[in-house]
């Protein structure tokens, strides 16, 4: 996935990298380029809506560590229009998911590969070397 552009642009390189990601159709958005998620609320006459606001700023500062006061309006848009169900732990890390997927395919007829021979792995035993 390529990376998105800084906004807003700071450096020569970033408005270059800028310029160069815009496509036609982008020029709709162009008004709103410099209004914040508070601006459009209030022209919508949610501004003063609190639970709506308190509800909108809490997803903000989880996704984007800011406010709708402070947010911009079109990464706002895109923060909120993303699903997401919060952070999880899964009991035993990263390192059991990832052992009982290859426990899954050595059970299914699956042969595991992987990138290093280094580290050999029998069920419920662990290298310290790895």
């Amino acid at each position: 996935m390529k990376p998105l552009p800084a906004l807003p642009p700071q450096t020569a390189g970033e408005w270059a990298y800028l310029l160069l990601s815009l496509r036609p159709w982008h020029a709709k958005l162009a008004p709103f380029a410099r209004a914040t998620l508070e601006d459009r609320l209030h022209k919508h006459g949610l501004g003063k809506e609190g639970p709506v606001v308190h509800l909108l700023d809490g997803q903000l500062i989880d996704s984007m560590q800011t406010t709708s006061k402070y947010a911009s309006y079109l990464l706002a848009a895109t923060a909120l229009d993303i699903y997401h169900e919060g952070a999880y732990y899964v009991e035993g890390g990263l390192y059991r998911v990832a052992e009982t997927l290859a426990d899954s395919i050595r059970e299914n007829g699956g042969v595991l590969k992987k990138k290093t021979t280094d580290c050999i792995h029998e069920k419920k035993q662990r290298l310290d070397r790895c």
